[in-house]
């Protein structure tokens, strides 16, 4: 009859320590908190809503790079970048565009986007709906902006 041979202590110490040590590692990334209550006015507002989902959000994004979502503190950017996506909204001419293009008919779990840009004491507010037949490329083009540097895939910051 055969022996049944028992892994010596040390083996079994050895077997432990290298489960304990790979149940230590971890890949997440810490996020990092952001402490800041906005001030004053933003410079820029966007609101998303509609869609299959029923989205309802609103991002302020302001002049020092703070950026909130639906009244909360989301994320902090350069100034700069702030500065450079008014810039690239007024290129756009977009305090020239109507405040409404929206179509006939606004059903069919469409995303309605409002853009507030504040400037000077003044805003101007564009609302429009996906599918509007009509809307001037600007206006998507400013939205694609908006929606770049909140996603983070904006010019970054010099």
């Amino acid at each position: 009859m055969q022996r049944i041979r028992t892994f010596p202590p040390l083996i079994l110490i050895f077997v432990g320590w290298m489960l304990a040590g790979c149940a230590g590692i971890s890949t997440s990334i810490a996020t990092p908190v952001i402490n800041q209550t906005p001030t004053g006015t933003p410079i820029l507002r966007f609101q998303q809503s509609g869609g299959i989902v029923a989205l309802n959000d609103e991002w302020a994004i302001y002049a020092d790079g703070l950026i909130t979502l639906n009244g909360s503190p989301n994320q902090q950017i350069a100034p700069t970048r702030v500065l450079a996506l008014r810039d690239q909204l007024l290129g756009y001419g977009f305090n020239d565009l109507d405040a409404t293009y929206l179509p006939a008919d606004p059903c069919c779990d469409r995303f309605t986007y409002t853009l507030t840009l504040y400037q000077d004491g003044q805003s101007h507010s564009i609302t429009t709906i996906d599918g509007t037949e009509g809307v001037p490329a600007e206006l998507w083009q400013s939205i694609q902006a908006v929606l770049d540097l909140l996603s983070g895939a904006g010019t970054p910051a010099p």
